[in-house]
């Protein structure tokens, strides 16, 4: 559990810099529920900024 936060936080820090795999890895995460909690919405969001 405590890499998959780590794993996370990591890819957070990527994703600021709207780097497409790090958003598509985000918008995954949050579509199945891997290391966050299951949220829809948010999972669309990341992948729509990484379509950008």
């Amino acid at each position: 559990m405590k890499d998959e936060k780590e794993g996370i936080r990591l890819i957070k820090e990527v994703a600021k810099y709207d780097d497409e795999r790090a958003l598509s890895l985000l918008a995954r995460c949050y579509e199945i529920g891997y290391g966050v909690e299951m949220n829809a919405d948010q999972s669309i969001d990341y992948l729509e900024r990484s379509m950008i």
